[in-house]
């Protein structure tokens, strides 16, 4: 983790990126994986291929937009998003990387959403995103390079495919400046591979971090290997009209001494390095470059050329600290930032709600399998968030904000199962609470004899989202009219809302229906139909369980007998999370 930050600090605040000579302006990519189709043959790569991307990416200084299991109309606002994004700046770089069904049709190629249900091929144009609606927003960028990487040459799931449609077909209208590559050749299938990766991806990530490896190289290495992993059966495509020279890792190369040439500076006298570390997570301003920082991290930044510099931090309460330090040559000089933000005071009355506990009747005879049987089960007393986390709720605690949706008041989104988890723990931290989970890696135990913050079991969180006692109604949670309790995608408008703006329920709670699906702690697993009391939920198990629906999907997921589940690594746009005070 710390080389990652180290990566992302020194590409970024020194830009040692250079095409042709000039310093890239910019670099932003847009990272798509789907895997989680529902009408066609899921896939079980994409994901996991769109992550690991991702990462390398954001480590090469990129501003990544990463979406997984995206719908059509998330994929097209991505697209638009990139291209104003390198529309900026004439010396940005771009990166555009796809991996999921992708099927042509009449020479043309098609990017396949996960929830599309696609008749016929005739209606291909309406239903899925053509790759060269990509290429032609590229092109108007008119930005200096774009790479394109499609691992998307999967055989054609659809059964009206016509004989012998395979793969993808040859690039129709190349932009100028840009590198275009397919996980196989044209009309050949891709291998969605064994391992964590598909084949083609599991190669390239192997090289796109190499110092010293000019972009064309990448894919000449890339290719090299997929051909020799595959026994000749698999061979890349790569198109290029780019025609200068970029080094996403730099032009060092990787197996030589390391470069001399300061970070800030080309003098000829030794460099110093610096030490930054904070206290509270903030927003870094360092020689015009800015870069986010969470709380208690130590960045070193090595080769700095001797002189005096500035710094700033900005921190998510408004508060601003300034340094400004001396760097000598051969010396290391720390540069602490100890602004310690006041520890978070919920007001009871108005941000957390009491539950009392109960027994009530948990599923739906009326919902879906997962939804039975119906079962008793009793509750005890709890104290729950009356809205979902906000995303100024989240930068005070954890000092960034991961939300697609950008607005202090619109829940916390696009977090994973451990990021909500994590959470919980440092607010229980700042409130000096005992943290309730102990986190290792990604084994996850609950201490329940801990005062920390927590999510709620599933079972707490249907039981309130009901209405405890006063309710017990297992259709939209305060109301049997969806409009008046929930956003959902017949009113939301396409996006996440301000908490609170809906009516709330029975308890006072807001948001239980709609808006985003929230986290909760059980892992997923069928109802018993037993009785239980204070149900912690199964013991394993691959997936996470959330609730409540979200703007994106129809009323009927936001009923509060509803439930959806993911891997506990995976953020959606359409998923935040609420938490539980054990105690005041």
């Amino acid at each position: 983790m710390k080389k990652s930050v180290i990566s992302v600090c020194l590409i970024t605040l020194m830009g040692t990126l250079f095409c042709n000579g000039l310093l890239a302006q910019g670099r932003f990519a847009l990272v798509i994986g789907n895997g989680a189709y529902s009408s066609v043959s899921p896939l079980k790569n994409p994901v996991n291929d769109a992550d690991d991307i991702a990462v390398s990416l954001k480590t090469l200084g990129f501003e990544v937009d990463l979406l997984k299991n995206a719908s059509l109309g998330d994929m097209e606002s991505a697209v638009v998003r990139l291209g104003n994004q390198l529309g900026q700046s004439k010396g940005a770089y771009g990166f555009f990387f796809y991996a999921g069904h992708g099927v042509q049709s009449n020479g043309v190629n098609y990017l396949i959403p996960v929830d599309a249900d696609i008749k016929g091929e005739s209606f291909l144009k309406t239903k899925a995103l053509a790759a060269q609606a990509v290429l032609d927003t590229l092109q108007e960028s008119r930005n200096a390079l774009n790479v394109v990487v499609l691992d998307a040459c999967r055989d054609n799931p659809f059964g009206w495919a016509r004989s012998g449609n395979r793969g993808l077909s040859v690039v129709a209208n190349q932009p100028a400046g840009s590198v275009i590559a397919y996980a196989t050749s044209v009309g050949s299938i891709a291998q969605d591979g064994t391992g964590r990766n598909g084949l083609f991806t599991s190669q390239l990530l192997k090289h796109l971090g190499t110092a010293g490896l000019e972009i064309k190289d990448v894919f000449n290495r890339t290719g090299a290997d997929v051909k020799k992993v595959s026994g000749n059966l698999q061979i890349p495509a790569v198109y290029n009209q780019f025609f200068d020279s970029a080094y996403l890792a730099g032009n060092a190369v990787s197996n030589g001494p390391p470069s001399s040439e300061p970070a800030f500076g080309f003098l000829s006298v030794p460099p110093g390095s610096l030490k930054i570390s904070t206290s509270t997570g903030g927003t870094l301003t360092l020689l015009g470059r800015t870069l986010n920082l969470p709380a208690n991290a130590t960045l070193p930044v090595d080769q700095v050329a001797p002189g005096d510099y500035p710094a700033t931090m900005i921190y998510p309460d408004g508060q601003i600290e300034n340094k400004t330090f001396t760097v000598t040559s051969g010396q290391t000089v720390v540069v602490g930032f100890s602004y310690v933000q006041a520890p978070l005071k919920p007001k009871t009355s108005e941000g957390f709600i009491f539950v009392l506990g109960g027994t009530f009747s948990m599923g739906s005879t009326m919902g879906n399998s997962d939804e039975k049987p119906v079962h008793r089960v009793t509750v005890s007393s709890f104290y729950l968030s009356a809205t979902e986390v906000t995303q100024a709720q989240y930068k005070m605690v954890m000092g960034t904000n991961p939300s697609r949706f950008k607005g202090d008041e619109l829940p916390v989104e696009s977090v994973t199962w451990f990021d909500a988890v994590t959470y919980c723990n440092k607010l229980s931290i700042l409130e000096k609470r005992t943290p309730a989970y102990v986190i290792n890696g990604t084994n996850v135990t609950w201490n329940k004899s801990n005062n920390g913050y927590r999510l709620p079991t599933e079972a707490e969180w249907e039981y309130a989202a009901r209405g405890g006692n006063q309710s017990d109604d297992n259709l939209f949670a305060g109301s049997g009219n969806s409009d008046e309790v929930a956003w959902c995608n017949g009113n939301s408008g396409g996006q996440t809302r301000p908490v609170g703006t809906k009516k709330p329920n029975e308890l006072g709670l807001f948001d239980v229906s709609g808006n985003v699906w929230e986290w909760v702690w059980d892992k997923k697993g069928s109802y018993s139909n037993k009785a239980q009391t204070d149900p912690p939920g199964p013991s394993a198990g691959l997936y996470q369980v959330f609730r409540g629906g979200s703007w994106y999907d129809s009323s009927i997921d936001a009923r509060s007998s509803s439930r959806g589940y993911n891997n506990p690594s995976s953020g959606s746009s359409a998923c935040g999370f609420r938490v539980v005070l054990p105690t005041l």
